[in-house]
């Protein structure tokens, strides 16, 4: 994550405060170890170098080479939309994509000695994440400059929201963005406009993300932010198309789909497939959105999907792929998606090393 020094921070240690001091020795080690990504106004770093040496010791070589870098850790900075501040002018909290961090709040200890945790339901989700951000880091011209470190973590055999807290109450000293499906399966906005639902009758999300952003709205961890998918089903269909029709043991199903003239896969379980008596038993929605909307009163036709195995299989077989994926590649849906998930993950995850500083 980008961590700012506000310029209290230098006065609190200007007038000799030892809390300011230890916290500027902790972003140092922060940054010589890529944990994180420091940045703040040259004045600021201006003032940082000029303290006494006895205070701060080797930590001023890292704040020089800080202040070398900062026409490409402003760029940074301005590709982000998270950021952490480091300031004694402000309760540590989050607010509208900032989190606040007060050395001086005892209760909230601050060290950050870890790479920001990306919690997910599955692992192969924090992987396929981290493609979506190197693909964002693309887009803003920063692939040579600035890297993504990230700490994979998965709920694992505990409730997605029970991770999630536990981060928000016990591991203060790190920062934790959780991804999950919303469990929506249906196009919300394709059915407001067909009419076939109204805003009072839009489903809620899915029992897994709505714990975790239930407690995130009650108690507004400053270290933690959560989010979920607004418009596709789950991660697999996240997937480029092309990729998938690119495998051979999978022709037959893309024909078949293929012939079904779906015009949009975005809540297609890619998965299971989807059959009419699937279809006639779920909720009304559902049963709107692929009937009214998806095959126009035509009859649903019987359509396997690829095994639950499909995220897994192109996380190994297809690196070179995913790893040079491009908007022409995205339906309209799956862009929307890559900018979110994209700028999420990149945001909280990005950091760069001393000597890319130096470029």
């Amino acid at each position: 994550m980008l961590i700012e020094i506000d310029i209290s921070v230098l006065t609190e240690a200007q007038n000799g405060t030892q809390k300011a001091f230890d916290a500027l020795n902790a972003l140092a080690l922060v940054q010589k170890m890529e944990w994180h990504a420091l940045w703040a106004e040259r004045r600021v770093l201006d003032g940082i170098i000029k303290l006494p040496v006895e205070k701060l010791g080797d930590s001023i070589k890292v704040y020089r080479a800080v202040l070398k870098g900062v026409t490409i850790r402003k760029k940074l900075c301005n590709a982000v939309s998270s950021k952490a501040v480091v300031t004694f002018t402000e309760l540590t909290h989050r607010s509208n994509g900032i989190i606040y961090i007060n050395p001086a709040v005892t209760k909230q200890p601050f060290s950050c000695y870890i790479a920001s945790t990306l919690l997910t339901e599955n692992i192969n989700d924090c992987h396929f994440f981290e493609y979506i951000a190197h693909w964002y880091l693309r887009k803003q011209n920063l692939e040579y400059t600035v890297f993504c470190k990230i700490d994979k973590q998965m709920g694992g055999g505990n409730p997605l929201s029970d991770v999630y807290r536990e981060y928000a109450e016990n591991k203060k000293d790190r920062f934790c963005l959780c991804i999950a499906d919303s469990d929506i399966k249906a196009n919300i906005q394709d059915l407001l406009n067909h009419n076939l639902i109204n805003e009072s009758q839009i489903p809620s999300y899915g029992e897994t993300y709505k714990k975790v952003f239930d407690y995130d709205k009650a108690n507004k961890p400053f270290n933690c932010a959560c989010y979920c998918f607004e418009n596709v089903l789950e991660v697999e269909n996240l997937i480029p198309y092309s990729i998938i029709e690119g495998i051979s043991n999978y022709k037959h199903i893309i024909d078949t789909i293929k012939t079904a003239n779906i015009s949009d896969l975005s809540y297609f379980d890619l998965k299971k497939g989807l059959t009419k008596s699937k279809i006639d038993s779920s909720e009304q929605y559902i049963k709107d959105y692929w009937t009214k909307i998806v095959f126009k009163s035509q009859p649903i036709p019987t359509l396997n999907g690829f095994g639950d195995k499909l995220l897994s299989h192109i996380l190994d077989k297809h690196k070179s792929e995913l790893s040079n994926i491009d908007d022409s590649m995205l339906s309209s849906s799956q862009l929307k998606e890559y900018e979110a998930i994209g700028r999420r993950v990149f945001s909280w995850c990005c950091t760069m090393s001393i000597a890319r500083a130096l470029i």
